[in-house]
């Protein structure tokens, strides 16, 4: 069966990445629609944090889907690193330039659904529970077929649902974005390869409520092997996130793992305490009221290529590595603006060549921020402890960019 009709671009997941590159595009005049595997997006209810480079960016393209975000977000105008119990260094977000001179927290599924309703606004298609299955270049135009799923019952004994392919419909937009995460079919049927930067990590993301009070701030807390971040939330809670030990991370086909699975269930109740009273000592906080938790696979790497012809990656699609810094959800929407700007650029006439500059561009950006080429280096007046754990800090300060080298610069780390 054919598409309804035919848009300029198909946008391949309706993630955050995704739904800036088709605001991006929907704000420039461009025919775009959205497709995701996933039925919803309610059940996305852990919280994220945006930079103070990507607030400014969605400005640009729409205040009100900004001002949406900060009514339901908290503010965050301060980083401290500690070495467990001990305070090392701090770091003041508020002295960036820009408008929005502080990390943003709030929930997943709240971003999503203020960029959702601005591109309701625009009318432009969000259709959820598609597919891509099949995609290749042909001519200027690209062909792919799009499995529409349904649910069914399954099981004799034990009843279950399941998805099934309803239909298959095929189109032929003029370019597609691969924003479908690291699982990204797109990468795959271009036979893109990725490339590993590091061994593969586990975290154990917990959000629960308590009385303790952070001050406002966010804490990254580094020994000699592991990590942690902690950081409040909007509604008084307070997010834990800790790195596991090998024999703790899930296996390489879970990479996203919800609370109670059966396949891999998340961490008990005193197992988080546990870490939380070995890594962070002075969070005080007896008997916590557990809201969310997780076990989360990652491998630190980097697609081969940021895509070819007319299609194109963007955000975790093309690369990956550790949450605690958040830069692989702040910069993958930085990338799908940019990507997206690039291709309305190409509709409208202009060259090509602005796409290969978008690979080469992005490759050399994430080169330095997986640590393969230079990375932070200390100076002089750097605190010992901050010189000698400088490797690790670079995935941990939540900023990219020129963002990233004046916080870098605060706790006298500067990049090679």
């Amino acid at each position: 069966m054919l598409w309804s009709h035919e848009s300029d671009v198909l946008v391949v997941g309706a993630g955050p990445a995704g739904l800036t590159a088709a605001l991006m595009l929907a704000e420039r005049g461009v025919t775009v629609e959205v497709i995701d595997e996933d039925p919803m997006t309610e059940s996305r209810n852990h919280a994220v944090m945006l930079h103070p480079a990507t607030l400014a960016m969605l400005d640009e393209l729409s205040v009100t889907v900004t001002a949406e975000l900060i009514r339901q977000g908290t503010k965050i105008p301060k980083i401290a690193f500690y070495d467990r119990e001990v305070p090392r260094a701090t770091v003041d977000v508020a002295a960036l330039d820009g408008p929005h001179p502080y990390l943003l927290v709030l929930p997943h599924h709240g971003l999503e659904s203020a960029l959702t309703a601005r591109l309701e606004e625009l009318r432009v298609p969000i259709r959820r529970s598609h597919r891509l299955s099949r995609i290749e270049h042909d001519g200027d135009h690209v062909a792919c077929t799009i499995e529409q799923l349904g649910d069914d019952s399954g099981g004799y004994s034990v009843a279950g649902t399941l998805l099934v392919v309803d239909k298959e419909l095929h189109t032929k937009p003029k370019f597609v974005i691969g924003a479908d995460g690291f699982h990204s079919v797109v990468r795959r049927r271009l036979d893109i390869g990725f490339e590993p930067s590091g061994e593969a990590q586990g975290y154990a993301p917990t959000e629960f409520r308590t009385r303790f009070d952070l001050g406002g701030e966010m804490r990254v807390i580094l020994d000699h092997e592991r990590g942690a971040v902690t950081f409040p939330l909007p509604d008084g809670g307070c997010r834990f996130t800790a790195s596991l030990v090998p024999g703790e991370i899930p296996p390489a086909d879970s990479h996203y793992i919800p609370v109670g699975t059966r396949s891999h269930p998340a961490q008990p109740p005193e197992v988080f305490l546990r870490n939380l009273r070995g890594l962070a000592p002075w969070f005080e906080e007896p008997k916590p009221d557990i809201t969310w938790a997780a076990r989360v696979r990652f491998e630190p790497g980097l697609a081969t290529r940021f895509g070819m012809g007319r299609v194109w990656l963007v955000g975790d699609a093309a690369h990956v590595t550790g949450p605690i810094g958040v830069q692989s959800l702040n910069l993958g929407m930085s990338e799908a603006r940019d990507l997206s700007g690039r291709i309305a650029d190409v509709l409208g006439g202009g060259p090509a060549s602005v796409l290969d500059r978008y690979h080469y561009e992005r490759t050399d950006e994430w080169r330095a921020l997986l640590g393969l080429r230079a990375g932070l280096v200390p100076k002089p007046e750097a605190d010992p402890w901050v010189a000698q754990m400088a490797p690790r800090l670079l995935a941990c300060i939540p900023a990219t960019g020129g963002d990233l080298e004046k916080l870098a610069s605060q706790l006298g780390l500067g990049l090679a």
